[in-house]
């Protein structure tokens, strides 16, 4: 099957191409401090090698929660800014974090907070802290 494209209507699919490409371009920072620390997870589930750099975040401390029988890390809040955690920050797309985001599922919600760098970045945390 053959359509006729006209050159606006080309041109209005050119521009929805290239809106698209620039939202997958987006990059956004994470902030890991549990299993995507961990290269061969980052790479599982991305598909790609995601080079990682240390970093800290302060003022969270670590509890941890069972999900389906494993034991996992989850960030809560400080009050009093005394605990920091160590972890990686990574540059992903904006499609790549909607695949994390079904990764962390509804067991961590997904917040912004500056890291110990100076460099804001998203990470996972406590949903109901």
């Amino acid at each position: 099957m053959f359509y006729i494209y006209d050159c606006a209507n080309l041109c209005i699919l050119n521009n929805i191409f290239q809106e698209t490409l620039q939202w997958n371009a987006l990059e956004h920072l994470i902030f890991a401090y549990g299993t995507l620390k961990e290269a061969k997870v980052r790479r599982g589930l991305l598909r790609r090698h995601v080079a990682a750099e240390n970093d800290t975040l302060l003022g969270f401390a670590i509890e941890w929660i069972y999900l389906d029988g494993n034991l996992y890390p989850v960030a809560v809040n400080d009050p009093l800014n005394r605990n920091m955690i160590p972890g990686k920050v990574f540059r992903v797309n904006s499609f790549e974090i909607g695949i994390i985001d079904e990764y962390e599922s509804v067991a961590y919600k997904r917040i912004k907070a500056v890291l110990e760098s100076g460099r804001l970045a998203w990470l996972y945390v406590k949903p109901w802290n």
